[in-house]
């Protein structure tokens, strides 16, 4: 298309630039594209699985918190006491968490609603929703209900619910159910950045949009989708996860699905293709500027290198159509020093070569080359001087290495020549199809047929020898094979055990080896040579006579038969006839090998005897298999029948036999189990050794955490040379659980009884303190009404007195007036009457405490509060410290910090009870003189008290234990270990805190927590 140079070369270039750069270019886009998307896939991916655990979390703390709810103490109370006030308090603790609870009864009534905290008056019947029916299918497990939009909260909620039973599980009581709005479980979704335009949207099994960041959205089906979309929501609805291309409500994107199969959402994550794509975008521009770029440069390069190619190119082609014509008078001249020079410089050789010689020697070089056989060409002085191809592979040897080495070199130390080779080939002057041996350049010996033949010149001088050479290493081999062949076959012939004869193809003895004159008791063979091979033939003739035919025909045919002997024995032959085939494929004889049989005729005639015997003894045998397989099988139905695990193993331990239901447990094949030492069995389907009993040992399924009793009974069978076990696995996990949770009841009933107990004799010390109080106010009311009337009458006759002594110290009689005053001296009258005004105070000041003591005790025994209602606790606090100060004043100093509270509902006389054991516990744990603090102050919505003491404080290891019914750190018969135990449920029935902190040797701390309600 191009004739000239130049232009092929720039042509050439451009095309090179264009593919490389190109393909670099288009490759590096699409692998770009490639990368880019498999990267986004695994972001897309991983974030679509972190979300995935995101959602799964919330939904697994919503059930935790909802199962927290059902076994609280207000759900018990209510459903046992019908107490709603506790637990319409702890739903609405909870309205942060569920904005709307609800109480459903077991008729599907709704009892109980409260809406972000508020209660709800209108309750509704739900006995015929899901909500309900699904709880009722899956008594104590947390339900979940499809998204919907509920009524009450106006926006999209799933509700959560549990069904409950009574204390014993014996009766179902109702429903409890919590709703939580989607936006709460899908908020870290709102958050979520996918690339800069990237968005996540949830679905459900129906194709609804539960969550999407255009709002708008909510709960409305996808609408517009193309196939690709329209697959990607098949797929995930199908609770299906993957990764496709797929245009979502108008917006063509990559997107990457999971399912959430516990709630049958699919979660979508999707990142615009336009955002995708950008990346690539640039570097395909980047790519096509450079390519421009580089095409211009390369084509004024390609330009001028072009032209210093062409330039002395067009000068060597004149130059070369000058020779053409025959002109060898120049040399063509050039200035570089590139190929071009090195072109020139051969083409001035090729001048000077055609100059000397007018004739090619390639055609004579080509026959020379193509010959089968060897040929060397060697001087006059035995020199090798040519040799052809067929004679460098066959030596071994390179042209240089095998040109100008000496003749003999090809030849052996011990050939005919003796050293003499040239001589020997001059002298006999022409050599014709000599075997000789040549000698290969690694030493190997070839045979040859050896000729050659002296070159002269015109004048007859030796110009040269010529020798030809043939490989005879083949022909060798063949010949010395069949001469081997031959001479083994004969020797095989000869040594045969078996009779072996040749016989023609009429049916003649030719020959026969000794073997079988010996077996036919002939002499020799020339006895029976020409004679017929049938002829002493008793039994089968015909067949021989046929086998002989198909012989000659050329086919291989075997016959047994019966024949007598020159001595007259009967023979029984296990005859072959064999075809003898000449070269031109004629069958020229016919090799009979006959081996004698008659031992083994004899044996089969024995034989077919003896299986006639089997068959009778075979069908007896059966009959008694079949009924032995019965019994067998019908033992077999009725031990896979048995629920507990049977094995029967050999003394090592060795499986033999077992039932199904070991197979259901150990979830092997039958093959697998067969054989395997029972104990390596158990080890392997993880089962420990619990506890041993008389005869038994009790087993643990890990796995399952199954329980097996399992027993041994050993046997041995002297009849049967068998001994073993039988080994047997009950299952009592059943029975196990409902033990422990008898058990566990009789603990709960035990601790319940001993706080009762306790109760009542509180119940009962406050009865007896109430009587008390009442008996003891009665008289005081009088004792204290009449110190009040005695003071006033002491007044008046002090004030008496004084008026007499002032009048009497008026008159003048000093007679009378002393003795009044040694009188009064000597009665110590004015003593009386200071000391009586002090007695009277004294006993006023005691019955007020007699009366505040008979007051606290009167609030302590529950008289006047025992309803729940606003206290002040620091009045609780002062009231209880009245009652046991007794208790405190002779073991600690004791030291308040009130500070100003606000008031609380609460159990006035409950709390009461609760300060009352901490302080009596602060008292008990000093030993000495010490110290009490009592503390109380606000915040964070609690009212904190602090009771601590400078006692010997608690040891670490049984802090955790402090709470916990009957424990106790007293000595036997100092303590119940009830107080604290107590104490603790009270403080919880508040819904408040009691925290410890004890140091040995230096005191403990309890801080009671008590939530401030109000209006509630």
């Amino acid at each position: 298309m191009f004739r000239s140079l130049k232009t092929r070369i720039l042509i050439s270039y451009i095309c090179m630039v264009l593919i490389i750069v190109g393909s670099l270019g288009i490759a590096s886009y699409f692998l770009m594209v490639r990368h880019l998307k498999d990267k986004q896939q695994g972001k897309l991916e991983n974030s679509a699985l972190h979300s995935r655990v995101m959602i799964n979390d919330n939904f697994k703390d919503i059930k935790i918190t909802m199962q927290r709810i059902s076994g609280s103490y207000e759900v018990e109370e209510y459903i046992e006491r019908d107490k709603d006030i506790p637990l319409k308090m702890l739903f609405a603790s909870y309205r942060n968490y569920f904005p709307l609870m609800k109480f459903i009864n077991e008729k599907g009534a709704e009892e109980i609603k409260l809406i972000r905290g508020d209660i709800s008056g209108d309750l509704r019947d739900t006995s015929k929703s899901p909500l309900f029916k699904d709880a009722l299918r899956n008594p104590g497990k947390v339900i979940f209900s499809p998204a919907k939009k509920d009524t009450d909260l106006k926006e999209l909620v799933v509700y959560a619910s549990i069904a409950k039973k009574s204390y014993f599980d014996d009766e179902f009581k109702g429903v409890l159910a919590g709703a939580i709005p989607v936006s709460h479980i899908t908020r870290q979704l709102s958050t979520m950045k996918i690339g800069k335009t990237g968005f996540a949207m949830l679905i459900d099994t129906q194709g609804k949009i539960l969550f999407h960041p255009q709002k708008d959205n909510f709960f409305g089906k996808i609408e517009d989708l193309g196939e690709e979309a329209e697959e990607l929501i098949a797929n995930a609805t199908s609770m299906k996860s993957g990764f496709t291309r797929a245009t979502i409500l108008g917006i063509d994107a990559y997107t990457a699905y999971v399912p959430l199969k516990d709630m049958g959402w699919s979660l979508i994550l999707s990142i615009p293709y336009e955002e995708f794509i950008a990346a690539p975008n640039i570097l395909r521009n980047t790519a096509i500027a450079t390519l421009f770029i580089t095409l211009v440069i390369g084509v004024i390069i390609a330009f001028q290198l072009s032209r210093g190619i062409t330039v002395p190119l067009l000068d060597l082609a004149a130059f070369a159509r000058r020779v053409a014509k025959g002109d060898f008078s120049h040399k063509m001249d050039i200035h570089t020093k590139d190929e071009i020079y090195t072109v020139v410089m051969a083409f001035n050789k090729m001048i000077e070569d055609l100059e000397r010689t007018t004739v090619s020697k390639d055609y004579v070089d080509n026959i020379l080359h193509s010959m089968n056989d060897t040929l060397i060409v060697i001087d006059p002085e035995g020199v090798i001087k040519r040799v052809n191809k067929a004679a460098l592979e066959l030596l071994g040897y390179t042209e240089e290495e095998l040109t100008g080495l000496p003749i003999e070199k090809i030849f052996p130390e011990d050939s005919p020549f003796a050293g003499a080779e040239v001589d020997y080939l001059i002298k006999k002057d022409v050599i014709n199809a000599d075997e000789i041996i040549y000698m290969a350049k690694d030493g190997n010996k070839i045979p040859v047929t050896f000729s050659s033949s002296v070159m002269r010149d015109n004048n007859g001088d030796i110009q040269g020898i010529v020798c030809v050479a043939q490989d005879i290493t083949e022909r060798r081999w063949i010949e010395e094979a069949l001469r081997t062949s031959e001479e083994y076959f004969r020797a095989f012939v000869e040594s045969s055990q078996d009779c072996m004869c040749n016989i023609s193809v009429d049916g003649k003895f030719m020959s026969m080896n000794p073997a079988g004159c010996t077996l036919n008791d002939i002499k020799s063979q020339e006895e029976i040579i020409g004679t017929s091979c049938t002829a002493n033939i008793t039994e089968n003739r015909e067949a021989i006579e046929e086998a002989i035919r198909q012989a000659a025909k050329g086919e291989k045919v075997s016959v047994q038969y019966k024949s007598m002997s020159n001595k007259g024995r009967e023979i029984w032959w296990d005859s072959k006839f064999t075809p003898v085939v000449d070269i031109d494929g004629s069958v020229k004889s016919i090799l009979q090998v006959s081996r004698d049989i008659t031992k083994q005729k004899i044996m089969e005639e024995s034989l077919l005897n003896a299986q006639e015997m089997l068959i009778r003894e075979h069908n007896e045998l059966s009959s008694l298999f079949k009924k032995v397989e019965k019994g067998k099988k019908e033992w077999e139905n009725t031990m896979d029948c048995v629920g507990d695990i049977v094995m029967l193993t050999d003394k090592e331990g060795k499986i033999r036999r077992f039932n199904k239901a070991l197979l259901k447990f150990a979830n092997k094949s039958f093959e697998e189990i067969l054989g395997k030492n029972w104990e390596e069995l158990m080890s392997e389907n993880e089962l420990e050794t619990v506890a041993f009993y008389a005869g038994s040992i009790e087993l643990l399924h890990k796995p399952t955490q199954r329980k097996f009793e399992l027993n041994s009974y050993p046997f041995e069978d002297v009849d049967l040379e068998f001994s073993g076990a039988v080994i047997t696995m009950h299952e009592t996990t059943e029975i196990k659980n409902i033990t422990d949770k008898l058990e566990k009841a009789y603990k709960e009933l035990k601790t319940t009884q001993a706080q009762i107990l306790q109760r009542e004799k509180m119940a009962s010390i406050g009865q007896l303190a109430a009587g008390v109080a009442h008996e003891i106010n009665n008289p005081m009311g009088f004792i204290s009404s009449n110190l009040g009337t005695l003071g006033k009458y002491v007044n008046k006759l002090s004030e008496f007195i004084n008026t007499q002594t002032s009048v009497i110290e008026s008159l003048k009689s000093s007679e009378i007036s002393e003795e009044l005053t040694e009188k009064r001296k000597k009665l110590k009258l004015d003593y009386i009457l200071k000391d009586v005004q002090e007695l009277i105070n004294e006993s006023l000041e005691g019955a007020e405490r007699v009366k505040k003591i008979v007051q606290n005790l009167k609030t302590f025994s529950r008289v006047d509060e025992a309803e729940y209602k606003y206290a002040d606790i620091n009045e609780c606090i002062e009231s209880t410290l009245n009652i046991v100060w007794n208790e405190l004043k002779y073991k600690a100093a004791v030291e308040k910090d009130y500070q100003k509270l606000p008031l609380t509902k609460c159990y006035p006389q409950q709390l009461n009870q609760v300060f009352m054991n901490l302080l009596v516990n602060a008292a008990h744990s000093i030993e000495k003189q010490g110290e009490i603090k009592i503390k109380t102050w606000n915040g964070n919505g609690f009212i904190n008290v602090s009771i601590s003491d400078t006692g010997c404080g608690i040891p670490a290891d049984k802090i955790n234990r402090i709470f916990e019914p009957f424990f106790t750190t007293k000595e036997v018969g100092k303590g119940t270990g009830l107080g604290l135990s107590i104490s603790y449920d009270i403080v919880k029935k508040h819904n408040g805190e009691i925290n410890i902190d004890s140091e040995i040797g230096k005191g403990t701390v309890f801080t009671v927590k008590i939530p401030v309600m109000e209006g509630k």
